[in-house]
């Protein structure tokens, strides 16, 4: 009980002699909190970013595919002038797939234009996205219709003037009218608003639904060049069961390359891509991410820890007498270890701690710019995180303060009392 209430003793000097140095301790914090900070604030935004990414590819699922000439891994960065070569996907290929596929539940082809001018009455929509799809389109992709309906089959092969609104392009075209049935202009074109995207907000990649305008692919055929390279188009697949979606992708292949003539030992000049492909591509850029972050943050945190070894010393010479009376009084050396590696940790923990705290701010700062923005993407700060930020606190402070507190331990309390 008694060597319980030494230690407890101990505690307490420690925090007395932190007090009475308050600037040279906030400094001494100062840097062990940037150090924790760097860590803690890369590791949420590697959290971050894995978890959006992998709630954003969860909600397409993992039962469609991509036809597109550029494939989603990491060799598409080394050889991407070969693949911006290859031919696009066309609406021909997307009627073949359609015609020929089984066990699928919607085959859709999309074609995207930026740029738009939308017109109503006096009001005008600059910037928005135009979409040229098919009919499964809407259903591939889990859009929510809020007012109005989606394209009918009659409507989507012939072509005709209609068009679904992403929410954001309704509200400023009309505000607190009600949209469907009336009419819009897009270059020189009457439209017919025939239904209204539920709001949805940004994904983590920038791409909204909010800010497009949806019209059947043959109305945009009629008005662009769909042949164009600058016309961005893909064919989505979805499966209708998740274990036939190998089987489902080589019949895409064989459809594909029959409907492109290639030879039996050439190369496919198309790419078959999955949600998933983007994870594997993204954890190598995080994980090069995470370690750039953490060797500049390493530097930091020994940085700090030098300093904190450096004050150690200097308060060991300080306090000089004050260990050689304790002594003198039968203090031993492990309370006067305990003493001084105590005051060095607790420097580090109360850092270590403001380190957490401005990481916390930051996320709170960060999360409330990108809702300011509509855009659907959550800060995520992780509990091995913060436990490993305060462990990490911890070591620094037994590592720093380790070999000035067995300095003092071993000093001659007559020596030290005459200094």
């Amino acid at each position: 009980m008694q060597k319980i209430l030494i230690y407890f003793e101990g505690i307490r000097i420690a925090i007395r002699s932190l007090k009475a140095n308050r600037l040279r301790t906030i400094l001494t914090m100062l840097g062990v909190s940037i150090g924790i900070f760097a860590i803690t604030i890369i590791f949420t935004i590697v959290n971050s970013l894995n978890y959006n990414l992998n709630r954003n590819l969860s909600e397409l699922g993992n039962s469609v595919l991509f036809v597109y000439h550029f494939p989603w891994s990491g060799e598409s960065f080394g050889n991407w002038q070969k693949y911006v070569k290859r031919p696009r996907v066309n609406f021909q290929e997307y009627q073949q797939l359609k015609k020929n596929l089984t066990r699928v539940e919607g085959v859709s082809l999309e074609a995207r234009m930026g740029g738009q001018t939308l017109k109503y009455s006096s009001k005008t929509v600059n910037g928005a996205q135009l979409r040229c799809v098919t009919q499964d389109y809407v259903a591939n992709n889990a859009l929510e219709i809020g007012l109005g309906r989606p394209f009918t089959d009659l409507e989507a092969d012939a072509g005709r003037p209609v068009c679904i609104l992403g929410h954001t392009v309704a509200e400023n075209l009309f505000g607190d009218l009600y949209p469907v049935g009336r009419e819009i202009r897009m270059r020189g074109k009457n439209l017919r608003v025939i239904g209204v995207l539920e709001k949805s907000g940004a994904n983590m990649f920038g791409d909204s639904p909010d800010g497009g305008i949806y019209v059947p692919y043959g109305f945009g055929a009629r008005m662009y060049d769909m042949s164009r390279r600058r016309v961005d188009k893909y064919i989505m697949v979805k499966a209708r069961d998740v274990r036939d979606i190998d089987l489902i992708e080589n019949d895409i292949i064989g459809l594909m390359r029959s409907s492109r003539g290639l030879r039996p030992k050439a190369e496919n000049d198309f790419s078959i891509n999955r949600p998933e492909m983007l994870l594997d591509v993204f954890e190598n850029v995080t994980k090069y991410l995470r370690s750039g972050g953490l060797f500049i943050s390493i530097f930091a945190v020994i940085v700090a820890g030098f300093g904190i070894g450096n004050i150690m010393f200097t308060t060991v010479k300080e306090r000089t007498f004050e260990i050689g009376l304790q002594k003198s009084l039968g203090a031993e050396r492990g309370v006067i270890l305990f003493q001084f590696l105590m005051e060095s940790v607790l420097l580090c923990l109360v850092g270590g701690i403001f380190g957490l705290l401005l990481n916390f701010g930051v996320a709170a700062s960060m999360q409330a710019l990108i809702d300011s923005m509509e855009i659907d993407f959550e800060v995520v700060i992780s509990t091995s995180s913060v436990l490993f930020g305060v462990f990490l606190s911890v070591i620094i402070g037994l590592a720093s303060g380790v070999i000035p507190s067995v300095v003092a331990s071993k000093l001659d309390p007559v020596e030290a009392m005459r200094r």
